[in-house]
Parts: structure tokens; sequence; C-alpha cells
């Protein structure tokens, strides 16, 4: 027999699952960008995974938790996951993945001491956008200027086309 205390458990238990009062996407990404915003970048990167999970059936949701893990990636120096999604997202949502956004993750990464995959995703979105390319130009001629490079930075830079 179960004591009071058991069965008052069981009860919150059994009312949370009917009435839905488990973790909501929203909720789940709010954390996540609470997360972002105090720096906490593992934790901004699995509670936006969790709520991309949570809201698979809710594009402008998961979009939305996509861009909070794309920028604790960037953040964290994660330039290697920073690229890949950000590539991943511009072919999943187009319409939302602008040249900004790519200018955006590349200037997080050279904040987070990350130059190489600077480059790599200003590159990739020179390449995407080549109307905007002005724009790539600036932001390369920029990143050179304020960041002191290694040789394999440069050398990858004249290997771009950029030199």
């Amino acid at each position: 027999m179960l004591r009071p205390t058991a069965r008052l458990a069981a009860f919150a238990f059994i009312t949370a699952l009917a009435f839905g009062c488990g973790d909501k996407a929203g909720d789940v990404k709010e954390a996540a960008q609470a997360a972002l915003d105090s720096a906490d970048y593992p934790t901004a990167i699995t509670e936006a995974a969790r709520a991309i999970g949570l809201a698979a059936d809710d594009k402008a949701m998961v979009w939305q938790a996509q861009q909070i893990k794309l920028q604790a990636l960037a953040r964290s120096g994660d330039g290697a996951q920073a690229s890949t999604l950000i590539e991943t997202l511009a072919g999943q949502y187009a319409a939302q993945v602008k040249s900004p956004l790519y200018i955006s993750v590349a200037n997080e990464l050279k904040k987070a001491g990350q130059t190489s995959s600077a480059i790599d995703v200003l590159d990739a979105g020179n390449k995407r956008f080549p109307d905007e390319s002005e724009k790539f130009l600036v932001a390369i001629q920029e990143l050179q200027t304020t960041t002191e490079m290694d040789p394999a930075e440069i050398e990858k830079l004249k290997a771009l086309g950029y030199l």
C-alpha cells in the first residue's frame, strides 16, 4: 500500500501527464535563449537541441531554436559544427538565411578565436550570395585588419583568392 506522500506524488505525476505539464518546446527554447544570454553555451546547445526535438512539427519554433544553437556553437568556438549547421540551415531555410547571418556567425567565431572557421563561413556565404560579394570582401578585410592571423590562415585566404 502506498503511503500518503507516495500517493500524492503519483497523483501529481498523473495530473501533469494528463494536462500536458511536461516540457514544452517554447519553454525549452526560452531556457536555451537564457543560457545563450548568460554565456552558458553547452547548456544553450543542449536545450536548443531539446527544443528542436520537441517542436518537430513547428517549423518556426525549430528555426528559432536552430538560430540559438548556431549562435551558441559559434560563440563557444565550435567552428566546424557552426560551419556545418549554417550550411544545413541555408538549405532548409533559404528564405531566412541571408548574408547578414553568415557575417554574424563569422564575427562570433572570430571573437571566440576561431579565425580559420570564420574564414570558412565568410567564404561559404560569399559563394552562396555572389551578388552580395562586396559585403563578404569587406568582412574578410576587417578580419585581416582586426585579427593577428597565423601563416596557415593567410595561406587559406590566398588559396581562396582573397589575397
